[in-house]
């Protein structure tokens, strides 16, 4: 439970830094420092990239040296790079699960494992559970609701 929390959190500072971005001189939102906005752009790339980023690409495409992301995303944002990376798969593998009749194995493929035992042990990490079974069990929960 903890887990969905913190991934809609995540979803709802992504909305806000594409917000931001899109409208700099009007936006409410201003972030403290030029380090903070930059860590918040790094994480919002990697969410729109998370499928096939690597911390070469972020390199290049900000022009900074890898440890340098590296340190940045420790500092502020409390995480590396591939903790972040591997929250925006499983959040997009929960809403495949949940909103598409993909296989688990496509979905696995959807979100970047190409290893499906690698797959398979990080979805467990994080939800508990294999995906068929949470998938069955958020299915079920939406029919008794709907029952209700």
């Amino acid at each position: 439970f903890e887990l969905v929390i913190q991934g809609y959190l995540s979803i709802i500072m992504i909305e806000l830094l594409r917000s931001y971005q899109q409208d700099k001189n009007s936006s409410l939102v201003q972030f403290s420092d030029k380090k903070s906005d930059k860590v918040y752009q790094i994480i919002s790339y990697i969410d729109k990239n998370y499928v096939n980023c690597t911390l070469q690409d972020l390199s290049k495409h900000f022009n900074y040296h890898e440890k340098y992301i590296c340190s940045l995303l420790k500092n502020y944002y409390g995480k590396s790079f591939k903790e972040i990376q591997t929250e925006s798969r499983m959040k997009y593998t929960e809403c495949y699960l949940l909103h598409s009749n993909l296989s688990i194995y496509e979905i696995g493929q959807k979100v970047g494992f190409n290893n499906q035992n690698q797959f398979y042990k990080m979805f467990k990490k994080y939800y508990n559970q294999a995906p068929k079974p949470f998938r069955n069990n958020q299915e079920n929960t939406t029919k008794k609701k709907n029952k209700a």
